[in-house]
């Protein structure tokens, strides 16, 4: 009996972006050991759909509760990326995640790192190419500017899209999201704060969105 052939998946290709909506999904991630922000778009649908990822904490006596925590959150992250990809395909749509707050003096921050490349390594993996978004930059997308508190993006994304979030991280995962659309074309920027985000973003991920000529 002949072996199969393994399928091999890699994200090393380009998003080719054109003058027409990539029809392939987009996911943001806004990754958080308590809680994870997702938000998700599939095409041909009006409204993203949109949700948190609330680990169980990690049991102190337990020398392997913040491995499982881990796992939980990968795991539940794979669940929403293997909802549109298959095993033949390769670069099935676009990941957008919010990149690390250097500034940031949490105790914890360790422990996120290591999330945040679990999980990059695990799209990766997958065939599913993504982007780091700046804290500053996902600001500045939802507000004009680079620095506001939470409670404010909140009410951006209820000025902006009409979306009417009670969650900070869930707010900051759409925003990414919408970042994802403007760049695959099913969603056109408004503001020349939100053009500016995106013209850094291509010049920064040349080998990854590639224009069509």
């Amino acid at each position: 009996m002949p072996k199969k052939k393994a399928t091999s998946l890699c994200a090393d290709a380009p998003v080719t972006l054109t003058s027409e909506p990539m029809q392939k999904p987009v996911l943001g991630l806004d990754l958080g050991l308590a809680k994870t922000g997702w938000s998700k778009y599939r095409p041909g649908t009006v409204d993203n759909t949109n949700g948190l990822i609330t680990p169980v904490l990690p049991d102190p006596a337990d020398p392997f509760g913040e491995m499982k925590r881990l796992k939980t959150i990968v795991a539940a992250i794979r669940a929403l990326l293997l909802g549109d990809v298959t095993e033949q395909c390769c670069n099935a749509g676009l990941v957008v995640i919010e990149g690390f707050s250097f500034g940031s003096m949490n105790t914890q921050a360790h422990k996120i790192g290591g999330l945040g490349y679990l999980v990059r390594y695990m799209v990766w993996s997958h065939g599913v190419p993504f982007i780091i978004v700046s804290p500053l930059e996902l600001k500045k997308f939802a507000t004009g500017k680079p620095k506001a508190e939470k409670a404010v993006i909140l009410k951006q994304v209820l000025k902006n899209w009409q979306v009417d979030l009670d969650d900070d991280d869930v707010a900051d995962a759409f925003v990414l999201t919408m970042v994802g659309r403007a760049l695959t074309r099913t969603w056109e920027p408004e503001t020349g704060p939100q053009r500016e985000v995106l013209k850094a973003l291509a010049a920064r991920n040349k080998g990854l969105l590639k224009t069509a000529q």
